[in-house]
């Protein structure tokens, strides 16, 4: 008869042959590792001898009856790796007492509250903040908007820049918005850096103008 228990790992198998025929049989995935999720099974019958094999499956649990003697019953396993988003904030300009809001959607978790967290990077430094056990799908994190203007004192978005690893996983600033459309595949990690620069600091293009004296103009 099978076994009361056994272990499979990673991309394998366990074979049991030399079964007796008849009877009714069950297998069950117990207890997953952290970070992964049951996702489906399936079962799929070689006639080679009787044909008399029936199964059905409901979640993780496969039943088998009537096994027929000579008959392949192949049950087959899937299960997922969740994934990781990682933000990091960075202030050019800031003294790290700004606070910078953010939004999402996807279902992040806490340190989230509601899809909503902020980030306080310090003065010249970054501040990160890490979302594990993700569900792989769709995500997106979005700044608030209300600090930015055009004064010289007023913050402006320079950059949303995303790196990836793992199939399946990519993120991507939307368009110019302050918005970064992410992608979470099985077991990937998904980073995006939302760089702000305070006005004062923010040069596009630089012209010197020679006067008279030698005094200079910045345009």
């Amino acid at each position: 008869n099978l076994p009361g228990s056994f272990t499979v790992n990673g991309n394998s198998k366990a074979i049991f042959p030399n079964l007796m025929p008849g009877g009714s049989r069950t297998v069950t995935e117990g207890a997953l590792p952290s970070h992964w999720d049951f996702t489906s099974l399936t079962c799929g019958l070689t006639v080679l001898g009787d044909g008399t094999t029936s199964s059905y499956t409901s979640g993780p649990t496969a039943t088998i009856t009537n096994l027929g003697a000579g008959d392949t019953l192949t049950c087959t396993y899937t299960n997922t790796k969740r994934g990781e988003i990682r933000i990091i904030k960075g202030a050019v300009g800031g003294e790290g007492t700004d606070t910078f809001n953010f939004t999402s959607t996807g279902g992040l978790p806490s340190p989230a509250v509601g899809g909503n967290f902020s980030l306080t990077p310090p003065k010249g430094g970054t501040a990160s903040v890490t979302f594990s056990d993700l569900t792989p799908g769709k995500y997106s994190v979005t700044e608030d908007t209300s600090r930015f203007g055009t004064g010289l004192t007023d913050w402006k978005l320079a950059s949303v820049v995303c790196s990836a690893t793992g199939s399946g996983s990519s993120g991507a600033q939307d368009g110019t918005d302050p918005r970064a459309n992410i992608d979470v595949g099985p077991g990937g990690s998904v980073t995006c850096t939302f760089t702000n620069v305070r006005g004062s600091n923010y040069v596009t293009d630089t012209m010197f103008c020679a006067l008279p004296n030698d005094q200079f103009r910045l345009i």
